[in-house]
């Protein structure tokens, strides 16, 4: 097989639990009920099984048909509108959560993120704040790996083997400290289908936006390597744009013109 698709997702919502989202940034990512829904019927129609990554990097052969889902940042769509789609499907996925926002409104609350996992879901970290950390230093990028997988071992009384890079702003520096502190894998915003043929640490994701037609879904799933090359050179070139401006001023310019394209 060519590779397993490993999807990112962020929030959902519908007309009855909006997800509260004001910045132009984060609505990119914020799919409609329905949107997911038809997403899910797809891959059952389809023949697909989901695995946790845990799951999967286990496994000494991988199903023709496999696809992972994952959600970052922990809000409450989460549980309230994907964790019933999950299971009326018969899926699972890796939620990885910023344990700072755990409580505060649109955000998981401890119970929540406890269900998930008594759910069969996988519960990874996302950091304590969400703060890039390419901008950190190595003792804050340790403090937010560790500080932010206590809390959640805490709340599952599970251990916590997955890293989400928040923002996909990654370094070696991050990468060697995920290891140091034996996190099993370090999820990444990279366009990439997983391979067995790869000494697999850093995880290629594609992300799910709310503007992705049904047509790119299906042929990201089913391994259409030229779709998902696409996406790795525009997320290449924006990661070049962003190294070169700062993350700071590359957010700044990117909210304005969201804005002026709404």
């Amino acid at each position: 097989m060519k590779g397993v698709p490993v999807l990112m997702y962020h929030a959902l919502e519908n007309e009855d639990h909006p997800a509260g989202a004001t910045d132009p940034g984060e609505q990119l990512y914020i799919l409609p009920v329905r949107q997911f829904r038809e997403q899910m019927e797809y891959l059952r129609q389809e023949g697909f099984q989901t695995f946790l990554l845990e799951e999967l990097l286990a496994m000494d052969c991988w199903l023709e048909k496999s696809v992972v889902l994952t959600f970052d940042d922990g809000h409450e769509s989460n549980y309230t509108l994907a964790l019933p789609l999950l299971k009326e499907f018969g899926f699972k996925a890796d939620f990885f959560i910023t344990t700072d926002w755990i409580g505060t409104p649109n955000y998981l609350t401890e119970e929540q993120v406890r269900e998930l996992s008594n759910a069969g879901m996988g519960i990874g970290s996302h950091g304590v704040s969400h703060a890039f950390l390419s901008d950190l230093s190595a003792v804050n990028v340790e403090r937010e790996m560790l500080d932010s997988r206590e809390r959640l071992a805490s709340i599952i009384c599970k251990q916590v083997t997955g890293f989400s890079v928040p923002g996909g702003r990654s370094s070696g520096t991050c990468e060697a400290l995920a290891r140091k502190n034996k996190y099993r894998f370090l999820a990444t915003s990279s366009p990439g289908l997983l391979t067995k043929s790869l000494l697999v640490y850093c995880i290629p994701r594609i992300a799910v936006r709310y503007k992705m037609l049904p047509a790119e879904f299906a042929s990201i799933v089913n391994n259409d390597v030229l779709a998902v090359r696409r996406l790795a050179r525009r997320s290449g070139m924006l990661g070049i744009l962003k190294k070169l401006i700062g993350n700071r001023f590359y957010e700044s310019v990117r909210a304005l013109l969201l804005r002026d394209g709404r």
